[in-house]
């Protein structure tokens, strides 16, 4: 099952449109496949591209309830945000993300929701 969220991920980077991942029936496969996506684009240096994928992967992830995901996609988001220079919706996210983190008691996804909190602050240059 996952090599086909891979393959989905792929085609969608190499062929450009964002619609392939609708192709998946289960929501969850959705969201972690726009997520996957989105880290994609992150990580070759294209943060900017990546914002609208962890987007949608945070709405579906909602919708479904899965604070978890949503925790980490938002976290994801903080990351690409810092990178495009928006700021501030990167602190905004990454602290939205260590709420749901703390309201859950997830202590391990607190911890990198911190983690993710500093190098947003710091682009701030708040201490």
């Amino acid at each position: 099952m996952v090599c086909a969220h891979l393959t989905v991920a792929c085609l969608t980077v190499t062929a450009g449109p964002l619609f392939l991942w609708k192709y998946l029936k289960d929501t969850s496969h959705q969201a972690w496949t726009l997520n996957s996506l989105a880290r994609v684009y992150r990580f070759s240096g294209q943060p900017e591209q990546a914002k609208r994928p962890f987007c949608l992967a945070v709405e579906l992830a909602e919708n479904e309830g899965r604070q978890d995901n949503v925790s980490e996609y938002l976290r994801n988001l903080s990351g690409a945000q810092r990178l495009s220079g928006a700021l501030r919706a990167s602190q905004a996210s990454v602290c939205r993300a260590l709420q749901i983190s703390r309201e859950r008691e997830d202590h391990s996804a607190e911890a990198r929701s911190l983690q993710t909190l500093g190098p947003s602050l710091a682009a701030r240059g708040i201490e």
